[in-house]
């Protein structure tokens, strides 16, 4: 009735006007209300986060991690740390203690391939072991979709592997009680608990890839399950975070991801740190408590299918943990490029401007605000 009482001619410009605003205010819905952002110079690089103050201490968290065939001819060429090296500036600069990842793919000699049959089966060579502590990792999560493309003989070699170069690993073990073990450390007087599991996805629980009592595996996320792992995390750790592989590759946050985040908080986690999607998710605060949907890729070694929409051009996030005076205290964010088609299999950071863009994208609703300031996201705890 409204419409019919305009002009014609004016109409069209009108319901531009009307569609123009209805964006906006769902853009002041989705990010101005818990959105602070303040910038310096928009072309400079975003390669470290702000230094610790006294009193605090740091955990560092990325995504994926799988050295392939892909990356052979960039490592014969320029060294064994290439695929790192343009970001090792920005990771050192964390100052952490602790930097917790997810590994993919066996590092073993094991040439069998075992179930569920899929187009990317993968190997690392045993050598590419010898650059992880280089990269500054401390524990890896083995809890992934790939731990068993080589059976179990190369998810224990992997273990083994990794184990030998100072690194521990969770998530993945000969039995359900050691795959269910966190990674357990201590920060700045915080004893913190990492649970590695997997999103608990058909074909692998077909395939048998769960670990059981007498049986070598991933721990498989399931409502049985989760309760008892996050229970005994918390015997010995006063913060939780779960730390699971899960949702679609290159999507937004699933249906599935968020039933598996409630059974999560409500089995006792304290946090969620999410990964598998290679691309990065939206973070905020969800059911009162932080949860980063999806991390993306950190060192990925291969081409990857980004760009097939607009949401997913190929970035990963890195957050900082920073624990002050016994506590945890916020949680910093900082996006990076990992589209190998575009980074030449070697990520990069991003500039200011790039960065608070792809930010504000990815900042969901939620009762914490979240300040955007030089291409970094602070979410207080």
């Amino acid at each position: 009735m409204f419409f019919k009482k305009i002009p014609a001619p004016i109409r069209p410009v009108l319901g531009l006007a009307l569609v123009g605003l209805a964006l906006w205010l769902v853009q002041q819905r989705a990010g101005a209300s818990n959105v602070e952002e303040t910038t310096a110079d928009l072309n400079s690089p975003v390669d470290q986060f702000k230094p610790l103050e006294r009193g605090e201490e740091a955990v560092l968290f990325g995504g994926d991690v799988l050295w392939t065939r892909d990356y052979r001819p960039y490592l014969k060429e320029h060294g064994a740390d290439y695929p790192a090296r343009g970001l090792m500036p920005l990771l050192r600069s964390a100052q952490a203690s602790v930097f917790v990842a997810n590994h993919e793919g066996p590092i073993t000699k094991e040439r069998a391939k075992c179930p569920p049959a899929k187009n990317w089966n993968y190997r690392s060579s045993t050598r590419n072991r010898k650059v992880l502590p280089k990269i500054g990792f401390t524990h890896l999560s083995l809890a992934n979709n790939h731990a068993l493309d080589r059976c179990e003989q190369g998810m224990l070699d992997t273990i083994e592997h990794i184990g030998s170069v100072g690194i521990a690993t969770f998530g993945a073990g000969s039995t359900l009680d050691e795959a269910m073990k966190p990674a357990l450390f201590e920060v700045g007087g915080l004893k913190i608990a990492v649970v590695g599991g997997m999103e608990s996805w058909s074909n692998y629980r077909k395939a048998d890839w769960g670990a059981t009592d007498n049986q070598a595996g991933v721990f498989l996320l399931n409502k049985r399950q989760i309760p008892t792992a996050l229970e005994r995390a918390r015997e010995s750790a006063d913060l939780v975070i779960a730390y699971p592989h899960w949702g679609a590759n290159y999507r937004p946050v699933s249906k599935a991801q968020r039933r598996l985040a409630e059974r999560l908080l409500k089995g006792g986690a304290d946090m969620i740190l999410g990964h598998h999607g290679h691309a990065a998710q939206e973070f905020g605060v969800w059911r009162d408590k932080p949860v980063l949907w999806g991390l993306g890729n950190l060192l990925f070694g291969t081409p990857g299918r980004f760009g097939h929409d607009k949401m997913q051009p190929g970035y990963g996030l890195i957050a900082r943990l920073v624990v002050k005076n016994g506590k945890a205290d916020r949680i910093e964010i900082i996006p990076i490029m990992v589209n190998n088609r575009l980074v030449d299999f070697q990520p990069r950071v991003c500039s200011v401007e790039e960065a608070n863009g792809v930010l504000r994208g990815l900042v969901s609703e939620g009762t914490q605000p979240v300040r955007i300031a030089n291409g970094i996201a602070t979410l207080t705890l």
